[in-house]
């Protein structure tokens, strides 16, 4: 009875997880993708005890990800196409210099090429306007961009509103190297006490997060901050509470 349990739950649990994979495959951001796919590779690194078996079928899900990417002419379009990079643009602070997108330009932007040209216009216009140490102010940066967008024909009638897509960066708009450092010094001690622990879902749980803010702003949003401060705080405590038990443990 044990056995037959045992199969049942190992079979439920890959339904889950094929469900889990193609539903993110299909409908998921490519960064958090990428970073998943990445998140894989690191854990059959890390699990040295691992089976060749578990390894070929790891390696696999890879090869078919990858050949269905290649064939399927809508996946093709949204990961390939969404990473080319062929624009020449730099910002400037002389309005006559200028380089103003034309619709049609706009049109044709990739995914990959309208987060450069946001995050470059947000980094060299906070840097002449003297504010790279305190940032614009988390109530006044989005009208600053707003303001420079307008400057590269990129607004009002097309991407005003939208932030840099690089959490990074938008934290240093926001607030400056001091807010920067000071949510880096945050990641870098979590990192420390992720790994301290040896704490592998807590490190693929920051590692996932940190990469796929490479790309979108997560924190920009009241669902993001609840999602990623909830957990973050959730095993920086059960970290903290195993590590008093073990010294409880020692001094017994």
């Amino acid at each position: 009875m044990d056995q037959i349990q045992k199969q049942t739950y190992i079979r439920v649990n890959a339904l889950m997880i094929l469900i889990f994979s193609l539903g993110l495959w299909f409908s998921a951001s490519k960064a958090i993708i990428l970073a998943t796919l990445a998140l894989v590779i690191f854990y059959l690194i890390s699990q040295s005890g691992i089976s060749f078996k578990k390894a070929a079928i790891g390696l696999s899900v890879l090869v078919v990800f990858g050949i269905s990417i290649a064939t399927n002419p809508f996946l093709k379009q949204r990961f390939i196409e969404g990473f080319t990079y062929d624009i020449n643009f730099e910002p400037t602070d002389k309005l006559e210099n200028a380089r103003v997108f034309t619709s049609a330009e706009i049109d044709e932007i990739s995914d990959l090429e309208l987060r450069v040209i946001l995050g470059k216009i947000s980094t060299y216009h906070l840097v002449k306007d003297q504010n790279l140490m305190f940032g614009y102010g988390l109530s006044d940066y989005q009208d600053y961009l707003d303001y420079y967008y307008m400057y590269y024909g990129l607004a009002p009638f097309h991407y005003e509103g939208y932030s840099p897509h690089n959490q990074y960066i938008t934290t240093l708009v926001s607030s400056g190297l001091v807010g920067l450092f000071i949510f880096l010094l945050y990641i870098g001690y979590s990192f420390y006490r992720g790994f301290i622990k040896g704490h592998y879902l807590y490190l693929s749980f920051l590692i996932l997060f940190c990469f796929a803010m490479v790309f979108e702003t997560y924190l920009l949003r009241a669902k993001g901050i609840i999602f990623f401060f909830f957990f973050n705080s959730f095993f920086l405590i059960h970290n903290a509470q195993n590590t008093k038990d073990e010294d409880s443990n020692i001094r017994k």
